[in-house]
């Protein structure tokens, strides 16, 4: 008889692999939160309102691509004036910031101003989370790393406040991102090599600056120049990316305009730009300890790291030796470059003294392990904890309006009102005026700066209106300058609202029978002229002197109780001048008085005091 076969022994499933327990879970990322926090905390404190002039054009650039498909060929916004400057400079203003320009009127049109406030934060802390990163990966221990993040960025944040939404947050993110992918396409990632070409595609797109970042690309490629032969394919990464730079519509010509800049940074322009003057331009290095305290402390500890890397020369890395003297140079050259100083400051702070903060704290890390670990949470939290309460104050992401809606009022007013022609403005709010009346209505000038002649002929005419034009001999400067522009309109505030000074082109139209105060309130005066096309218009609004001045008496008055006017005694001028010409002389005398102890020889002052020796404003 055969045997039945023995039946097999069923085959047990294979047991899932164990769950790790919740402790053990946990512990792997519980670590990981207080960089987290900080991190989302210092994203917060970037969440303030959209201040700046220039963002305004950008966004009517991107606006007017989007609408007529193709990149600016011309100024669609501006009035038509040349002055035999070339073409050059307009056409890389124009087109080479195009690819921001689009993505800001995307954001805008998808989620309002608001979205920009998220994408500004969201560019600016991708940039701190990079440094935080770096930071570590350079040696320095959690609380020293947040000490040093925290440092650049209240430096970058509060003291300096570079978070302005232009291309130029694009510039910060590239600077920290291709050092890192430098960093990493020399260790042999081979994904790092492949990723630099392409963020200079990107980066040129969006801003200048990546001229800037070629030239620290090739600094830094400079410095390991020794280790060319075992590290070829770095070094073509390197030179790969400096050619995709020029895969952009202006190709290399941000590195003339650049050179430009620096050629005519004695020009009035150049020297009217903030962002391009150095802090050294307003304060010694005493002052600046004094204002700056953050950034004078990330200077200090920058040199000490260095200091203590170049201790040690066996262990020196050339490449961040050489980086952290290029980045000290820019950051003396322009207020612009802050930024990128702050962070290789911490980072070069972290390289010499984080190995040594390291092994010192290291007996006791290892001695008291969960206190240790505690204490390094604990001062990470401490510093998002300021960054928490500063966002929590500072947030526009709940205003209902997060910018400054000042001119709002004249803009409705201009378009209610029908208005064609050209407006001779003011610099700072040509940007607003550029999204809010053109093309309908042409800006004398914006933040572009297309025509630097222009500028130059714009500040003669509001700082010294009745000197004579010197295209136009015989001729108030102002009244020549508005006839070649052709504009029958000018839109200027009553002082200056940072400072208090006295608009001077704004006091003469005041007193010009042939300009009328058409609309005015406690940010602005616009004017019509009473000839020519508006003549109808300005007879039927013009409204009294008296509102021009209340505008002029409001301007000085608010400089005066806050920002650069404080303390100042040029609000004292434009507050006397209103007062006086609207018949208070009592009040408006004794500030006369007083700015002319400072000023006695403002030709203004003598005009002002025969008019209360008179007893009547004209």
């Amino acid at each position: 008889m055969i045997a039945e076969p023995t039946p097999a022994a069923p085959v047990a499933a294979a047991a899932p692999s164990p769950r790790r327990p919740w402790p053990a879970r946990a512990a792997a990322w519980l670590p990981a939160l207080p960089a987290v926090a900080l991190l989302g905390a210092i994203a917060l404190a970037l969440t303030t309102a959209v201040v700046d002039h220039d963002f305004w054009w950008h966004l009517a650039s991107g606006r007017w691509m989007w609408e007529h498909g193709g990149l600016l060929d011309r100024d669609p916004f501006g009035a038509a004036l040349d002055f035999g400057e070339g073409t050059r400079r307009v056409d890389f203003v124009l087109k080479q910031f195009w690819l921001a320009q689009l993505l800001f009127h995307g954001v805008v049109s998808a989620a309002g101003l608001h979205g920009v406030i998220v994408l500004r934060a969201l560019v600016l802390g991708a940039m701190f989370a990079l440094a935080w990163r770096r930071l570590r990966r350079l040696g320095a221990p959690a609380p020293l790393a947040a000490l040093l993040l925290g440092a650049a960025a209240h430096v970058i944040v509060v003291e300096v406040a570079y978070v302005a939404d232009r291309p130029q947050l694009f510039t910060s993110l590239g600077l920290v991102a291709l050092l890192e992918l430098l960093d990493r396409a020399f260790e042999g990632r081979r994904w790092a090599r492949w990723a630099l070409p392409a963020l200079m595609v990107a980066w040129a797109n969006l801003h200048a600056g990546f001229i800037v970042g070629a030239g620290v690309a090739a600094v830094h490629a400079l410095a390991r120049l020794r280790s060319v032969r075992e590290q070829p394919r770095a070094f073509l990464a390197v030179g790969a990316a400096l050619l995709a730079g020029g895969l952009n519509p202006c190709g290399f010509e941000a590195a003339f305009q650049a050179f430009g800049t620096s050629a005519g940074s004695q020009s009035p322009y150049w020297r009217e730009i903030v962002e391009w003057q150095s802090l050294l331009d307003h304060a010694s290095l005493a002052g600046i300890a004094r204002r700056l305290p953050a950034l004078a402390a990330l200077s200090v500890a920058g040199a000490a790291g260095l200091a203590l890397h170049l201790a040690r020369p066996r262990a020196i890395r050339p490449e961040r030796v050489a980086i952290a003297l290029v980045a000290a140079a820019m950051g003396a050259r322009a207020i612009r470059f802050i930024p990128f100083f702050a962070i290789v400051a911490a980072e070069v702070a972290a390289l010499g003294i984080g190995p040594w903060a390291g092994r010192l704290a290291a007996p006791a890390v290892a001695r008291f392990r969960r206190a240790a670990a505690a204490a390094s949470a604990a001062a990470v939290l401490a510093v998002a904890a300021h960054f928490a309460l500063m966002g929590a104050r500072t947030t526009a992401l709940g205003d209902e309006a997060p910018y400054d809606a000042s001119l709002e009022p004249v803009a409705r007013f201009v378009r209610s009102s029908g208005l064609r022609g050209t407006v001779f403005n003011d610099h700072n709010d040509g940007g607003f005026l550029d999204h809010a009346i053109a093309p309908d209505v042409r800006v004398f000038i914006d933040g572009r700066a297309l025509s630097i002649r222009a500028y130059e002929l714009y500040r003669q005419a509001v700082d010294a209106p009745e000197m004579p034009a010197p295209f136009a001999p015989g001729i108030p400067m102002y009244r020549a300058l508005l006839a070649l522009a052709g504009a029958d309109l000018v839109l200027l505030p009553g002082a200056d609202p940072a400072s208090g000074t006295l608009v001077r082109m704004t006091e003469v139209l005041l007193r010009d029978p042939e300009w009328a105060v058409v609309f005015a309130d406690e940010r602005i005066v616009l004017f019509a002229r009473r000839a020519g096309p508006l003549g109808a218009f300005a007879a039927a609004r013009a409204r009294p002197a008296a509102a021009g001045y209340e505008n002029m008496l409001a301007m000085a008055t608010r400089a005066a109780r806050g920002g650069h006017g404080h303390g100042m005694s040029a609000w004292k001028l434009p507050a006397a001048v209103a007062l006086v010409r609207m018949g208070n002389a009592a009040a408006g005398g004794p500030l006369l008085l007083e700015y002319a102890r400072t000023h006695p020889r403002d030709p203004l002052v003598a005009r002002l005091q025969l008019e209360l020796r008179r007893g009547a404003a004209p």
